[in-house]
């Protein structure tokens, strides 16, 4: 039982923006009535209706409005539940049972309102329930099989960002950054060999920088989206929501099924990528150099 319960914990890539998700939601819309119209499941078979074909291709829409409205609506209202930091197997487990029983009674309900085939003697309370324990396994299988296939696919991402950083080396030109707070309220210089990271913390950001091989912070009125367009380096990126780093400390790699991490030098947690800053980071560190004789300004290790 404890292997089961550590991977329902195992992180799971989710996405809440709607327009990521309009496309399975077509893709199963026309799934489901073409298994209906094939199969015939549910007594549908034994019905005599001259229109069933009609009938059975036109729960499209109802399988459509019910999943557009799970994962439009409920994803907004229920923001915290579906954080895609914290999705995990768990999640998304309960998400796709829930998302099969909502199919299920919106085409229950279409097949009562619709008059063209008469009065329906489908028991659909039942129907859903012998469906979900039916379709229970196929499920989980897929969900595991996904995540087993997710993360072996991020970790061979990882290993060739990490083979990059170990033959190859950068040659940004560091220089100064200035930043200021919201208002013009407060400025803060630094070099930007001397920047960590910075972090997003409400209406602050947290500047991490060394100094003499000791890390320290300070504090700036300023969201991290106002800090982000004062920077003009390539290399210094946000990664995250939450955070931007500086890849000239990148030390390490890392990746499961719903993300992948970075460490950075002189700092001892590992900090979050998204999917979509993925992409850039991963084209700039293909586009460092490889080494030479030639002075560099910061080297990865």
């Amino acid at each position: 039982m404890n292997w089961i319960l550590q991977l329902l914990q195992k992180p799971y890539p989710f996405h809440a923006r709607f327009s990521k998700s309009i496309r399975p939601i077509l893709v199963f819309s026309t799934i489901v009535p073409l298994f209906l119209i094939v199969f015939q499941p549910f007594g549908i078979g034994a019905s005599n209706c001259e229109w069933q074909m009609a009938m059975l291709a036109g729960t499209f829409i109802p399988i459509f409005l019910g999943l557009s409205v799970n994962f439009y609506g409920l994803v907004r209202l229920f923001s915290q539940f579906f954080d895609g930091d914290n999705w995990n197997v768990g999640k998304e487990t309960v998400w796709s049972i829930w998302n099969f029983i909502t199919i299920m009674f919106m085409v229950s309900i279409y097949w009562s309102l619709v008059p063209v085939c008469g009065p329906s003697s489908i028991v659909w309370t039942e129907q859903i329930l012998n469906a979900l324990l039916i379709g229970l396994i196929p499920i989980t299988s897929c969900i595991y099989f996904n995540y087993s296939y997710m993360l072996k696919r991020k970790l061979v991402k990882a290993e060739e960002l990490n083979a990059v950083l170990q033959e190859r080396i950068s040659y940004h030109e560091h220089g100064q950054l200035n930043l200021e707070g919201a208002n013009n309220s407060e400025r803060v210089s630094l070099s930007t060999d001397r920047l960590i990271l910075i972090q997003s913390q409400d209406n602050y950001s947290k500047i991490v920088l060394e100094k003499g091989g000791v890390v320290e912070s300070k504090l700036i009125r300023s969201s991290l989206r106002d800090i982000e367009n004062q920077i003009d380096y390539s290399f210094i990126v946000k990664c995250h929501r939450s955070y931007i780093v500086n890849l000239s400390r990148v030390e390490k790699v890392s990746g499961n099924a719903r993300d992948f991490k970075v460490k950075l030098s002189n700092y001892p947690d590992w900090i979050p990528v998204s999917r979509d800053a993925y992409k850039k980071i991963a084209a700039l560190f293909m586009e460092y150099p490889p080494k030479t004789d030639a002075a560099i300004s910061f080297s990865f290790k």
